[in-house]
């Protein structure tokens, strides 16, 4: 009979755990769609730090919105390297021209060269020509994304017209599901 109760014992603590993880299953299931859901997400309209519109957007605006959204990370990620990457061309870029301005002098009317600054002024535009090259593919990259996040951003321009309509407007927020507004406005003392 002992045999028979903790058999028994072990079956119920058995289901209950199996029933507990399909309860706990199904929440997850239900969060997961909560957070993934096109539902709730809305356009906040201001004029003058004054709300004038707060509208709901439609399963195509929230599309064309995180598409948007994605390609503007994309973007983000692409402008890091190639930021640095410019900041060293702009820097040879006037290196050279210092070492050009020191390299050709006029003086009582007659022109001189620098040879020596010439060779150096070549020696860092072969830097720079190097440089470039190396680096096109970002470059390229960086452009390309810029096509997609253009192209993103007249769709979901077009999309949300029609919700803010010929309103005037001076800030516009797309807000996510539970997002709170953020107050962009500058007070003056």
């Amino acid at each position: 009979m002992l045999k028979t109760l903790n058999f028994i014992t072990i079956i119920s603590i058995t289901a209950a755990f199996a029933s507990y993880a399909h309860v706990q299953s199904q929440i997850q299931q239900v969060e997961n769609q909560q957070a993934n859901s096109k539902d709730g997400y809305r356009v906040l309209v201001s004029q003058h730090c004054q709300q004038i519109l707060e509208a709901p957007l439609n399963a195509e605006q929230v599309d064309s919105y995180l598409t948007m959204k994605k390609h503007s990370e994309k973007m983000r990620e692409l402008e890091q390297p190639v930021s640095k990457i410019s900041a060293q061309m702009s820097e040879l870029g006037d290196q050279i021209q210092a070492i050009t301005q020191q390299a050709y002098v006029v003086t009582d009317d007659k022109l001189s060269i620098d040879k020596t600054l010439l060779a150096q002024q070549q020696s860092v535009s072969a830097e720079l020509e190097q440089l470039a090259a190396e680096n096109k593919g970002k470059f390229t990259a960086l452009e390309t994304q810029g096509k997609h996040l253009h192209q993103a951003a007249q769709r979901f321009e077009a999309l949300i017209t029609p919700t803010i309509g010929d309103i005037e407007y001076s800030h516009v927020q797309i807000l996510a599901p539970g997002e709170r507004p953020k107050n962009n406005c500058l007070t003056r003392n």
